[in-house]
């Protein structure tokens, strides 16, 4: 087994990419040619708030991976709140309405009772508890039910083609030195779009989450890849394996994060701020109207980025920075800024006929 040390995102991308290229095999997928690392893979996040990829070559959209996060914990499936910032993602709704291994709906709704609430009881009240286990794989299946398939366990669901079943399939919380520390076990890993794309921002802004909610530091992020992997015909996956930049712009001083929920601040208010937000449709300017946000992150981060959005979407880039520029700098905004600047850049290439 692989073990990936790393402080954030930014040095486990380098690391994995790496590994891939040094000990890879060639495989054939349904989404087609693989590398496939030979064993599993854990990546250890030393320090898991510093979730922000700043890799210009990967080009990741923070826009897209912080409304997504946020679309999750508020327990959503609907697939049109994540298309709006990622429109490919409508390809792997089975129905064109919802996404049926969503993350959220699975924490929240999917099983008939909030996990993360029951959760959040049992290590406030218990904290060496070794039960906190969050479960994403639903294996139950209700079978044939008067000539028709009264409910598909995801399983039955894989193997018959479904186009989403969870990645990611459970979740272990424990308490370690004060600390939550969390063990996140995944099945399937698409390294660049998943396990240092996706699933690093959502799933630590899941312990971030939970930590406020408890009242404890966040620890350790462990993420459990049982197959690792890269589509290596993919465009931005043949740019990392030419010109794999490294870019930690934690590590430069230039970005800082900024708490979910900051002290002082009630977890009911992060709550309310994110129900109020989230009720409302993405690209609409009432989203970014509501009521003035009680929390600093809603304030400084997440209104911002959803104005910037609304103007890139305009095609008013400038504004979009302009968005950008008028409020505290942290790790979000700072990438929210480069990624709209890389635009401008090829959009200004384009017209000089340079690409």
């Amino acid at each position: 087994m692989k073990i990936i040390y790393a402080n954030n995102v930014n040095g486990a991308l380098r690391r994995g990419v790496r590994h891939l290229k040094e000990a890879g095999m060639l495989e054939d997928s349904r989404n087609g040619p693989v590398l496939v690392a030979p064993t599993p893979v854990v990546t250890v996040y030393k320090k898991p708030w510093q979730r922000v990829l700043f890799n210009p070559t990967r080009d990741a959209n923070p826009f897209f991976h912080l409304m997504e996060a946020l679309w999750m914990l508020a327990g959503r499936q609907d697939v049109a709140y994540p298309a709006h910032y990622a429109a490919q993602l409508q390809l792997y709704s089975d129905d064109n309405e919802t996404l049926n291994g969503a993350y959220g709906y699975r924490w929240r709704n999917h099983f008939g009772y909030d996990q993360l609430e029951y959760i959040i009881k049992e290590l406030k009240a218990n904290p060496a508890s070794r039960r906190c286990v969050l479960a994403l794989w639903d294996g139950f299946d209700a079978g044939e039910q008067g000539g028709y398939s009264a409910y598909e366990g995801d399983l039955k669901r894989a193997l018959a083609g479904g186009k989403d079943v969870p990645c990611n399939t459970h979740v272990y919380f424990r308490m370690n030195d004060g600390k939550l520390e969390m063990t996140v076990c995944n099945r399937s890993n698409d390294a660049v779009w998943g396990t240092y794309g996706a699933n690093a921002v959502h799933f630590s802004m899941l312990q971030e989450y939970l930590a406020g909610h408890i009242g404890c530091p966040v620890g350790r992020y462990y993420q459990v890849a049982n197959n690792f992997h890269a589509y290596i015909t993919r465009p931005d996956v043949v740019r990392l394996w030419t010109a794999n930049l490294y870019t930690d712009m934690y590590k430069t001083g230039k970005a800082r994060s900024m708490s979910m929920i900051s002290f002082g601040e009630s977890p009911r208010h992060f709550d309310y701020d994110m129900e109020q937000f989230t009720a409302c449709t993405p690209g609409v300017d009432g989203q970014v109207r509501i009521l003035e946000p009680r929390t600093a992150f809603f304030r400084y981060v997440v209104h911002p980025m959803a104005r910037a959005h609304n103007a890139y979407k305009d095609d008013d880039l400038q504004r979009a920075l302009t968005l950008l520029n008028n409020v505290p700098l942290c790790d979000w905004t700072l990438a929210g800024e480069e990624w709209i600047q890389r635009r401008i850049a090829s959009r200004l290439a384009k017209e000089r006929g340079l690409e």
